[in-house]
């Protein structure tokens, strides 16, 4: 006589249960890692982009392959891509931001961050690097979460005379406009400073006190001037070449090359 067992009479296997328990922890784990990243936005697009698909292929894909495979014991190759899939997806969502966040000095990955930042942002940008590039600086900085915070780019190196011109043209050619602000820093200076008595404008200082100002009045915003500030790039700079509506600068008197978003 066949003796039937109910289901729940039959107990399943306990290694299985151990290794489904584990794997389902993990996918809690790496699900909570997922949500936070893509709450905080911690690095641009990219990583809001690859989110979701990693979450696709974690908790719907790769579930589905692992069921199939316990219970068939077929899939195994198509478990592990998946699987491999999932652990390259899972590093590039912080591997991206490292690289969008880090590497300002790095040549070889200008292109690759300016992908990553946003190519539509930094279309006024060179495609690619000049020859002749010293002293390169490329910062990205993205999205973060914060009110009053936008994202910007900012790149800056010194060339030759020549390529400059080049690059220069290229910009024109774009429909860059050269700021039509004619006053040299000494009569900025004065002519704010005109309705003053003579005692009170011996307290002015120098001209150079007030070149933020005179070259916000160029087409140079000041957060721009800052980092270069930041970074000793700030020199000579009252005769350079603004191109406000095309977020650049060309200094010929130090060979200074100055993009911005």
């Amino acid at each position: 006589m066949t003796i039937c067992k109910r289901n729940s009479d039959i107990t399943e296997d306990p290694a299985i249960k151990n290794k489904k328990n584990k794997f389902k922890a993990l996918n809690i784990l790496m699900a909570g890692v997922i949500f936070c990243s893509m709450i905080l936005y911690i690095a641009n697009p990219f990583s809001f982009y690859i989110a979701p698909v990693l979450l696709f292929f974690n908790h719907v894909v790769l579930p589905l392959l692992f069921e199939h495979h316990i219970s068939t014991g077929k899939s195994k190759k198509a478990l592990v891509i998946v699987r491999s899939a999932v652990i390259v997806l899972f590093a590039s969502l912080y591997v991206v931001p490292i690289i969008c966040i880090g590497f300002n000095n790095t040549k070889l990955l200008y292109s690759t961050k300016k992908r990553i930042f946003s190519s539509e942002k930094c279309s006024d940008f060179p495609d690619k690097l000049p020859e002749n590039c010293n002293d390169y600086i490329f910062r990205t900085e993205p999205q973060a979460l914060a009110q009053d915070y936008r994202p910007c780019a900012f790149l800056a190196f010194h060339s030759d005379t020549d390529t400059m011109k080049q690059m220069e043209n290229d910009i024109s050619a774009k429909g860059g406009v050269v700021s039509d602000y004619s006053l040299s820093l000494e009569e900025f200076v004065e002519e704010r400073f005109s309705y003053k008595s003579e005692i009170e404008k011996e307290h002015i200082g120098t001209p150079e006190k007030y070149m933020y100002s005179y070259l916000e009045q160029k087409g140079l915003p000041i957060y721009v001037h800052s980092w270069l500030e930041r970074n000793t790039l700030n020199i000579d700079m009252e005769n350079a070449v603004i191109y406000k509506n095309k977020g650049c600068l060309f200094n010929y008197e130090t060979g200074l090359v100055v993009f911005w978003t």
